[in-house]
């Protein structure tokens, strides 16, 4: 075997040897990107997933007629007012929904919201899980108002809210409350039925 051959084997193995070096030195930034992006991604599709369901809450709660009504005693439809109990129900369908158990409900409902008639809104929860709830009054103001001083049908307002400190990546690393929790609301005004008089 020539030096030339000798020389040539030992520069290749000095070569492979600082790409080894570099490819090790620059591998844990690489898999933080991808476990971010991964991260991210998870994050865009919670969210998704529980603004569709809080949409579909609201729906259901404020067609009270078909859900929420019992017979009086003269044979008429009476729809029963927002309570506890039906809450706790649309929480159990939103963590069976999404499969899990750290999902919290909040329920407002406004009565004539714009002209102050109807006093505070009436406030049901169920399950917490550290969700930092934004108070009635400012749920109130961003609330859109009318303008031609009619009163206005109330308004059901579902918030929804997922602890996912245990499995996001950037709540773990930034200690910071807004990666800590995902949020939904919408807003539904409520499906009256109408009689003539």
């Amino acid at each position: 075997m020539s030096i030339n051959t000798i020389s040539n084997h030992h520069g290749l193995a000095q070569q492979q040897g600082v790409v080894l070096v570099e490819f090790l030195a620059v591998l844990p930034f690489l898999l933080m990107i991808v476990l971010l992006t991964f991260d991210l991604t998870s994050y865009v599709q919670k969210q998704g997933k529980l603004e569709r369901l809080s949409y579909s809450l609201a729906t259901i709660i404020s067609h009270r007629e078909q859900y929420y009504s019992e017979l009086s005693s003269s044979g008429e439809k009476v729809v029963l007012p927002l309570s506890q109990e039906q809450v706790t129900q649309l929480t159990r369908i939103a963590r069976n929904e999404l499969s899990q158990d750290d999902i919290a409900v909040r329920v407002y409902e406004f009565n004539n919201y714009h002209t102050g008639n109807g006093g505070d809104p009436i406030i049901f929860s169920h399950g917490s899980g550290g969700c930092a709830w934004r108070s009635a009054g400012a749920v109130a103001e961003s609330l859109p108002q009318a303008s031609n001083g009619k009163s206005e049908p109330g308004l059901f307002m579902v918030q929804l809210c997922q602890d996912i400190k245990g499995t996001s990546l950037f709540a773990k690393f930034s200690d910071s409350s807004d990666f800590s929790h995902l949020y939904a609301r919408s807003v539904m005004v409520k499906r009256e039925k109408r009689h003539d008089d």
